[in-house]
């Protein structure tokens, strides 16, 4: 299924005027079909394919993929809060700078959002 995320993925690769079997030898993608699944949606490509993507496009992995980061972001942003309800609710005595770091953490994934 295509999306607005897998189009410009294409753009770019056709921007750049590489086919899809040039591009995967640059990305690191064992084949061709690789390429295909990313640009059709049925694969999201994992942190080492976004790297490349970034260098070899000079684009940010949320410019390319924004739906992808955004929902990456509200994941974290649940695990996160998650996570400092957990340690709050301890009766165990939690270091300050984890406490500070999930805070701060909160604070920036929710002002993006917005």
């Amino acid at each position: 299924m295509h999306t607005s995320n897998t189009l410009r993925l294409t753009a770019c690769r056709k921007r750049a005027g590489l086919d899809q079997a040039e591009l995967a030898h640059l990305v690191g993608v064992r084949v061709r079909s690789g390429i295909s699944r990313l640009e059709t949606g049925s694969r999201i490509p994992d942190a080492r394919t976004l790297v490349a993507y970034e260098i070899l496009f000079a684009h940010k992995a949320q410019t390319l993929l924004p739906d992808v980061a955004r929902r990456e972001r509200r994941r974290i942003l649940s695990f996160a809060k998650l996570l400092l309800r957990r340690l709050e609710g301890s009766v165990l005595p939690q270091p300050k700078a984890k406490l500070a770091f999930l805070k701060a953490l909160i604070a920036r994934l929710e002002t993006e959002a917005a």
